[in-house]
């Protein structure tokens, strides 16, 4: 009885997961430039980052080969990056953020 209710709920987690909606993708930061973001500030660069930028503590767990890294020039610059309205069309959104030690 409980390999069969096992098998069961293997067969209703597989029906679940072929129903769920795919991901979203708002911006992976893949390209050679910032594309429609608004960009203010000198703390982005003209393009997103490939990595730990000079002078920066190691930069992990990022996904894909780039990132927005606001270290330019050390802690001490500012700036704004800003997306173009997006439609919110599921329940949560989700961010993969980091910080410094302040």
């Amino acid at each position: 009885m409980k390999k069969l209710f096992g098998v069961a709920c293997a067969v209703l987690v597989l029906a679940l997961a072929s129903q769920a909606a795919d991901d979203i993708l708002v911006n992976d930061f893949e390209g050679t430039d910032y594309g429609d973001w608004k960009v203010e500030g000198d703390c982005f660069g003209k393009a997103p980052a490939k990595g730990t930028l000079a002078s920066q503590h190691a930069v992990i767990g990022f996904k894909g080969k780039g990132l927005v890294n606001t270290f330019l020039n050390g802690d001490k610059t500012t700036g704004t990056l800003t997306s173009s309205p997006l439609k919110v069309e599921r329940n949560f959104i989700t961010f993969l953020i980091g910080g410094g030690a302040h």
